[in-house]
């Protein structure tokens, strides 16, 4: 394992409710370091940010985790936690 991934996994916390082992991008809250494993397909279907964000090209050396593009985000960790909450209850279009 990279030195980098040992360190980033260290350093983080691990959300229990939305880390899904087959997801397939890693989002972390940069206010507390909370790690989310979590579907871009349900993320693209219900925002287009993500959409947009998923839509472009990962550039090479693009940061991982666990095979998984990571995204870092500003956002508080239970604001997402009800942000995903809510994904999961939405039927798609």
């Amino acid at each position: 394992m990279d030195n980098h991934i040992s360190t980033l996994r260290r350093n983080l916390e691990i959300d229990r409710e939305f880390w899904h082992e087959d997801g397939d991008i890693v989002l972390i809250s940069s206010w507390h370091n909370v790690a989310f494993r979590f579907y871009k397909d349900i993320l693209a279907q219900t925002s287009l940010v993500f959409q947009d964000m998923f839509s472009m090209h990962q550039p090479d050396g693009a940061e991982k985790l666990d095979g998984c593009f990571v995204v870092r985000l500003q956002d508080d960790p239970d604001d997402l936690r009800a942000f995903f909450k809510a994904m999961m209850s939405t039927p798609p279009e």
